[in-house]
C-alpha cells in the first residue's frame, strides 16, 4: 500500500471516529482473538494462526488510550 493511500486511509478514519464522538451516541463494539500463544503463529501456515500474548497485551494497551475497555459481560450496561 503507498504512503498516500496510507495516509488517506488514516485521516479518514480519524475524521469519522471524530465526528461519531460529536454525536454523542454509546456504541459498543467486541473484538474477538480466536487464538493467543506464547509465540506469534505462522500465518502462512495455519489457517488461523495465534497471535502473541505479547502481541495481545500491547494491542489492549493501544486500544486503551482511546477507549474504555470492558468485559464483555459489561457490555450492555456500559452503553446504556
Amino acid at each position: 500500500m503507498s504512503a498516500l493511500r496510507l495516509v488517506t486511509r488514516l485521516v479518514v478514519a480519524r475524521t469519522l471516529l471524530f465526528l461519531m464522538r460529536l454525536t454523542g451516541r454509546r456504541a459498543g463494539l467486541i473484538l474477538v482473538y480466536h487464538a493467543l500463544a506464547g509465540r506469534e503463529g505462522d500465518p502462512a501456515r495455519e489457517i488461523v494462526a495465534a497471535h502473541a500474548v505479547a502481541r495481545f497485551e500491547s494491542h489492549l494497551r493501544l486500544l486503551a488510550l482511546r477507549y474504555r475497555l470492558v468485559r464483555s459481560d459489561e457490555l450492555p450496561q456500559a452503553v446504556a
